[in-house]
């Protein structure tokens, strides 16, 4: 099936992820989007397919075929994707494994993330369709296990060179912009299964806690990111540490910088442009910020929200103009 992917019949689901790739910085850049041919991921391709041209990205598709199986789903699952990228004129890359059996979900993801990687180069993101559910479920996970904080940091929407657009994004509201645009995909058998701990929470604990008392999933999941934003908060305080203060200004080490992620990097210099007193500095500055200081560059400056930065070396220094 050939989609539409005039500007004019966006859907809110790409209007959201349109911003958030705006925001982030996501322009001009190759998309490795993984595919497994389900409806998410699907619904990832279709999305990022309409908003491709207004941010100037260019789209790969992979799809990794985990080997031969009792039944036909997954030859099915790579035709699907296959021919949904030729209709729609997007390049696709897959991989039939072919190695000793994979067992169990972990080598799954090992076998997949070393596909994805080949394709991985300095200018390209990798894109999953992991989405707000999927968030929810991992954390009770990690939690169950004894994660401890580690189960709050498990998912990020950016992080170095893979980005999830779905993260704030609930199942539902990909069920409906898919039967919106009447996009096609291949279910899944082995979701329903519910031996395994991930599919028995998602489609028997979640629901049977809404049913006892309703609007539950959704004050757990809110409650979750309270605590997690709470701790990115304590993290905040944590990097001002590492932020030195003498005559010539503030001052850093880049290399700490440039180990933090996405999210990290733009609550520290949150944090940062607040401890410096810069001057009203707007989310777009703050942004212009990170991208000067992702660079590689040794020596150089530049001006914004009313400080000056610069860099020499590995070594930031910052003061009031």
């Amino acid at each position: 099936m050939k989609i539409k992917f005039k500007k004019s019949h966006w859907h809110n689901l790409e209007h959201k992820i349109f911003k958030s790739a705006k925001g982030l910085g996501i322009e001009n850049l190759n998309l490795l989007v993984a595919c497994s041919g389900g409806q998410d991921s699907m619904a990832l391709v279709a999305a990022l397919k309409s908003i491709s041209s207004a941010l100037k990205l260019n789209l790969t598709v992979l799809h990794f075929h985990h080997g031969k199986s009792k039944n036909s789903y997954r030859d099915k699952a790579l035709w699907h994707v296959k021919n949904f990228c030729n209709k729609n004129k997007i390049l696709f890359h897959c991989e039939v494994h072919d190695g000793v059996l994979l067992k169990n979900e972990k080598e799954f993801r090992e076998a997949r993330y070393n596909f994805f990687r080949k394709y991985l180069t300095a200018n390209s993101v990798l894109v999953t369709a992991h989405h707000a559910d999927d968030l929810l479920e991992t954390r009770l996970i990690q939690l169950i296990r004894g994660g401890g904080i580690r189960a709050f940091k498990s998912m990020a929407e950016k992080k170095s060179n893979l980005w999830r657009p779905f993260l704030s994004v609930s199942r539902m509201q990909i069920e409906d912009f898919v039967k919106e645009k009447k996009i096609k995909f291949i279910q899944d058998p082995s979701n329903h299964d519910l031996k395994f701990f991930r599919n028995w929470i998602r489609n028997h604990w979640l629901p049977e806690l809404e049913n006892y008392r309703s609007g539950s999933v959704k004050a757990l999941s809110r409650s979750f990111k309270v605590v997690a934003d709470s701790l990115t908060e304590e993290t905040s305080k944590e990097f001002v540490k590492r932020v030195a203060a003498s005559d010539l200004g503030w001052s850093l080490d880049l290399p700490y910088f440039w180990a933090l992620s996405e999210s990290e990097k733009k609550n520290f210099l949150a944090y940062f442009l607040k401890l410096a007193k810069g001057q009203n500095y707007t989310l777009s500055q703050a942004l212009e910020v990170k991208k000067q200081l992702d660079q590689t560059k040794k020596i150089f400056e530049f001006q914004c929200a009313g400080l000056e930065w610069k860099i020499n070396a590995k070594q930031l220094i910052v003061r009031k103009l």
